[in-house]
């Protein structure tokens, strides 16, 4: 019989209160029952390095460890470089592509990551604005080449690269993706077991990666248990299992169904080879290139110029005049770090005196990306109308107000009543430094 667990690839959280004791041992059971790879939710930097290392160094296999990384390591692992979202880059500059996967990828790999599920290339139409932010914003043609572009330069730091969602990706883009040797495709959940996709990719168009699918999130979308679904799917074709949460059901559903025959075993030995080829490809023992000074401050810049107003007509807004108050609204789920915090300590740093003050500049920042991952497309009406009250508020005291929401642009569209919004697509740390140097006036962008 084949190591079918091999092709399961359990979900790692971190746990606000028990950071990756759980995970550990979650994942120490699933080294135990066969498995060799994983998929990264997100967790600081350093927390997440030792305990990818703990793993490898207990495992006879070379670990195949993915994460979503569409907008740079930091996005989900405070302490790495986080960037503006793809559509906020300029696709058509090849340079900025390449710069943006060889700090992705160069940041990942040093913390034991060696799949960077990226970069998303789904079509615009069949996408909400949230998902629209995390892929490239331009015509077909250009959009394929940046992520070509994108492909080349974090598979040279050795990392595989997974686009996705393949077959909803634009079909320009999936096809540079199969030319730029790509090593792995990551399915849509509509298509997550689709045989006959399965099979166009294998015989057609001679892909030889990865296949992929998004386990948990299938499991979610179809409200049916992760051991049915694992099942149906690695019978279709399917190689890897990503993000699974009940691993040791999942494992012994795929045994029972190949010990059953509803399995081929010559298809699960191919999915080991494939899986296996790749992580050795990518192994992390092997010393890789630490990011350049020159490619984390490009990572700054690109942030800066990502911050802008959306409301240009009322100008640009005021210079702050102190004490600043800063107020957040947090209308998100919970994060590894807590929302605001890097931009009231960034405002710190730059010299910005800060207080509950009815004199100076009111700044209102506004959390919501992950809440609006869920599909929400737009703020909780509590949300807004703390927004409005505080906006009123300001008025009243004839105080400025700017409010800053954490999310893509149209997002704002909610608080379209207050004097001055500014669009920071994203609540990364990044993002959140970014505004702070924009706001009082150490960078540039804030261009309507």
């Amino acid at each position: 019989m084949s190591d079918v667990a091999a092709l399961v690839a359990p979900s790692v959280r971190w746990h606000d209160e028990y950071g990756y004791a759980l995970a550990a041992k979650e994942l120490e059971t699933a080294r135990e029952l066969g498995c060799r790879a994983a998929l990264m939710h997100g967790g600081p930097l350093a927390e997440t390095r030792a305990l990818l290392a703990g793993v490898r160094a207990g495992s006879p296999h070379a670990w195949l460890v993915a994460a979503e990384l569409g907008s740079g390591a930091g996005e989900r692992f405070p302490g790495a470089t986080a960037l503006p979202p793809l559509a906020a880059l300029d696709a058509a500059d090849g340079e900025a592509m390449r710069r943006a996967a060889r700090l992705t990828a160069r940041e990942a790999r040093g913390a034991g990551i060696n799949c960077a599920v990226a970069p998303s290339c789904i079509l615009p139409g069949r996408a909400p604005p949230i998902v629209r932010a995390r892929t490239f914003d331009a015509p077909d043609q250009v959009a394929a080449a940046a992520c070509a572009e994108w492909i080349d330069a974090c598979q040279a730091e050795g990392v595989v690269a997974m686009p996705g969602p393949y077959p909803l990706m634009r079909a320009a883009a999936a096809d540079a993706a199969l030319d730029a040797g790509v090593g792995a495709l990551l399915l849509a959940s509509s298509h997550a077991d689709d045989a006959a996709l399965i099979a166009y990719l294998r015989r057609e168009a001679g892909f030889d990666g990865i296949i992929a699918v998004p386990l948990g999130a299938l499991s979610n979308a179809r409200d049916e248990d992760e051991s049915v679904l694992a099942v149906q799917c690695i019978a279709a074709g399917v190689d890897l299992l990503l993000g699974c949460d009940d691993t040791a059901e999942v494992v012994r559903a795929l045994r029972t169904a190949e010990a059953r025959g509803e399995l081929s075993g010559e298809q699960v030995r191919a999915a080991c080879l494939r899986i296996d080829a790749r992580a050795a490809w990518a192994d992390v023992s092997a010393a890789g290139r630490e990011p350049t000074l020159d490619d984390v401050l490009w990572a700054r810049r690109a942030a800066d110029a990502a911050v802008h107003v959306t409301t240009p007509q009322r100008g640009r807004p005021p210079r702050l005049r102190t004490p600043v108050e800063l107020v957040i609204v947090d209308d998100d789920l919970p994060r590894p770090d807590r929302a605001g915090a890097a931009l009231r300590e960034a405002l710190d740093t730059l010299g910005v005196e800060m207080a509950e003050s009815t004199r100076g500049t009111l700044i209102v920042a506004v959390f919501g990306d992950r809440r609006i991952t869920l599909g929400f497309d737009t703020y909780s009406d509590g949300a807004r109308d703390r927004v409005r009250l505080a906006c009123a508020a300001a008025a009243q005291s004839a105080r400025d107000a700017i409010v800053v929401h954490f999310t893509p642009p149209g997002f704002g569209d909610a608080f379209e009543s207050c004097p001055v919004v500014v669009c920071a697509w994203s609540g990364t740390r990044a993002m959140e430094e970014a505004v702070a140097r924009c706001l009082s006036g150490r960078a540039g962008g804030l261009e309507g």
